[in-house]
């Protein structure tokens, strides 16, 4: 089972996933990308602490969200990130590409100088 859930805090939109995210289900996540670049925020945090596994098909799609939010000059970053899908982002080194925090609420902490 896969499950998406949309938040809004005054800087950015929060979308938590759970389940797998696999070519099966990476679909309906998929449908809503565009409306998530959309978005007026200035940053999408991704939170996957509830993501039991992710596929290729999984990583893609949110290597090509991280690529349209940048293309739009926002921030993206992922959060909880840990157990196979970290194994994953690891593997492919995407851990020292995406901005990544261990929890949502490092992820959403402003910038400290």
């Amino acid at each position: 089972m896969f499950n998406i859930v949309h938040e809004e805090t005054d800087q950015a939109l929060v979308v938590k996933l759970s389940g797998q995210l696999t070519s099966v289900t990476q679909a309906s996540l998929q449908q809503e990308v565009d409306s998530l670049v959309e978005t007026s925020k200035p940053c999408l945090v991704v939170d996957v602490s509830s993501l039991l596994s992710i596929d290729s098909a999984g990583v893609g799609l949110l290597v090509g969200i991280y690529k349209k939010f940048r293309e739009k000059n926002k921030d993206f970053k992922i959060a909880g990130l840990h157990g196979q899908p970290y194994d994953i982002f690891k593997l492919l080194n995407l851990h020292k590409v995406l901005d990544l925090a261990p929890t949502l609420e490092e992820a959403l902490a402003p910038p400290t100088s």
